[in-house]
């Protein structure tokens, strides 16, 4: 299966920031999606909240994420990981939306005064997160208070990025590996902009995940073989009106 980049017809952006929560969320996640950016010529840079330290291996895991990005074809200079206290790995850690928005604009500022990148779209998970880890579902509110706010300050969107959301597979089809991807594309593709998917490409996402040896327990090994979020991405332009 070739690695496809679908945009309702048009052209690829010029430049993504995946923005996730912590190290090895740019490959169980967002691999499809970076490696179809890639693809088709997009610049991708990876923007990670925490440095994973829930275990206190944020210093391991933080080379861990730099050393995965390469493998999927991202350069180190591109990738940043926050060791920020207000937003600390763990599952009773909770993220202020706000925060999360101010530290987005400032690393979004950061790239713009170095003339580094020219962002056009910012991908980020949906309400359920994927695995429904609150660290992951806070991003998505940041990024409708991001929207909200613009709204309500009648302030042009033009010059910011889109907000696009990873869309959870359904628990029935979750864990089908490549079929539960082809199924959510199938079924959605009609109301959905955009996909990217790959077969050889979870190859490429294999190797990429070897590099969080620090995380590699059973149950991630079932769940980079069993996942369909390995093997496709469907992403949805993030709402004021969606619910968090």
């Amino acid at each position: 299966m070739n690695t496809a980049w679908r945009s309702s017809g048009l052209s690829a952006p010029a430049g993504v920031l995946i923005l996730s929560a912590h190290p090895d969320d740019e490959v169980m996640f967002f691999s499809p999606i970076i490696l179809s950016l890639l693809e088709a010529g997009t610049a991708v840079w990876g923007l990670c909240l925490s440095q994973g330290d829930a275990d206190g291996l944020g210093h391991v895991r933080r080379k861990e994420l730099q050393k995965a990005y390469g493998t999927l074809g991202v350069v180190n200079d591109r990738v940043a990981s926050l060791n920020d206290a207000r937003f600390r790995d763990g599952m009773s850690n909770e993220w202020q939306a706000d925060e999360i928005v101010g530290a987005v604009k400032h690393h979004l500022e950061h790239l713009a005064r170095q003339q580094a990148a020219s962002i056009d779209i910012i991908i980020t998970f949906d309400a359920k997160g994927v695995s429904g880890h609150p660290n992951h579902i806070a991003l998505y509110r940041a990024a409708q208070l991001w929207l909200r706010s613009q709204s309500s300050s009648n302030r042009s969107s033009s010059s910011s990025p889109r907000i696009l959301a990873l869309q959870t597979l359904p628990l029935s089809t979750k864990f089908l590996s490549l079929f539960g991807s082809l199924w959510q594309h199938q079924t959605l593709r009609s109301l959905l902009p955009l996909y990217g998917h790959g077969g050889t490409n979870y190859l490429t996402a294999l190797r990429a995940m070897r590099h969080h040896a620090s995380q590699l327990v059973w149950f991630r090994y079932l769940y980079i073989l069993l996942s369909g979020h390995m093997w496709g991405s469907v992403l949805c332009p993030v709402r004021v009106t969606d619910e968090g």
